[in-house]
């Protein structure tokens, strides 16, 4: 493929990427609602009545969502590393050419110019790709709730 075919596929895959996480944090809102609304129950049942209350389920609330954000912000840390690389890279490329002598010979300023296009698509895909790889274990953990409570709330 070509540099420009390259580029066009990257911001085509971090334009589905987008709208791929659109749709997980719409998922997650709804799962979200039905989850608060479940434990919320659970709480207000357990003041009325603490022996009763379900501790299981109410210990897991922090657990689970200290584990879901650190492994999302475990995701963002990794793709700003994976960004500094890109960038040390273009970096790079661009020290290459500025030593290869003056006027830029042609081979060179093609090569920076496809470069640069080649690192700006791959930026915004980064971007737009973080956003799904963060919410990917928040999304995880409360539509696995969603899916138990809902049991647990048609069992009783």
């Amino acid at each position: 493929m070509s540099p420009s075919t390259d580029t066009f596929t990257t911001l085509a895959r971090a334009n589905l990427a987008c709208a791929e996480a659109a749709a997980t944090a719409w998922q997650v809102t709804e799962a979200s609602h039905l989850v608060i609304g479940r434990r919320l129950t659970l709480m207000a049942r357990a003041l009325g009545s603490p022996g009763d209350a379900d501790h299981a389920e109410l210990g897991l609330m922090v657990p689970e969502k200290v584990a879901a954000f650190s492994d999302s912000a475990t995701a963002i840390g990794n793709e700003v590393l994976g960004a500094q690389r890109d960038a040390a890279a273009f970096l790079w490329d661009i020290g290459l050419a500025a030593i290869s002598g003056w006027p830029l010979p042609a081979r060179s300023l093609a090569r920076v110019c496809a470069r640069s296009s080649e690192y700006g698509a791959q930026a915004v895909s980064r971007t737009l790709g973080s956003v799904g790889l963060a919410l990917a274990p928040i999304h995880e953990s409360v539509t696995a709730n969603a899916r138990r409570l809902s049991g647990a709330a048609a069992a009783n």
